[in-house]
């Protein structure tokens, strides 16, 4: 599972990083705020999100926060609340970009959770998603810091032209 991999990137790894999926093409200056957050873990989150029509079936990781990304949430701390593979809906808050960077401490609590999971022998089945909303229920602060466009998601050759407009 995407769990799996992860764990195999985050082997002996101790302090700050950055991680992202491997298919988006982004902004420099998205990680520039993923960089300069002071969260332990934080989530790029794009609050544009488009509800798609009744017969269009594309999902993608989208979240629920602590604050939808408007004025009072300016100058907010914003948390993940959860996060799920799904169609866009009203009730989301963003849509996950992909990019997460987690300070030393939030490399720890990843690496910990992994290797319990190793222990438990649940680790191939999981994905990210599973460990951000298991860190979630334990009380662990998911910063959301909120974008709005400046990437692309390429999953297909026909996502390539939209790559031109970031």
């Amino acid at each position: 599972g995407q769990l799996t991999s992860f764990s195999i990137g985050m082997e002996g790894l101790q302090g700050p990083t950055l991680v992202l999926f491997w298919d988006i093409v982004f902004k420099k200056y998205l990680v520039q705020i993923a960089l300069e957050s002071t969260a332990d873990i934080c989530l790029i989150v794009d609050s544009q999100i488009t509800t798609p029509s009744e017969n269009e079936t594309t999902k993608s990781d989208y979240i629920y926060a602590s604050h939808p990304n408007n004025k009072s949430a300016f100058n907010q701390k914003v948390l993940l609340e959860k996060i799920e593979f799904t169609s866009a809906s009203k009730e989301h808050q963003g849509e996950w970009i992909g990019m997460m960077k987690l300070s030393k401490k939030g490399t720890q609590l990843f690496s910990q959770y992994i290797e319990e999971k190793k222990q438990q022998f649940l680790l191939n089945p999981l994905d990210i998603r599973d460990a951000l909303n298991d860190l979630c229920q334990k009380n662990v602060a998911i910063e959301v810091h909120y974008i709005s466009g400046g990437w692309v998601d390429v999953d297909h050759v026909v996502d390539l032209p939209k790559v031109t407009s970031i």
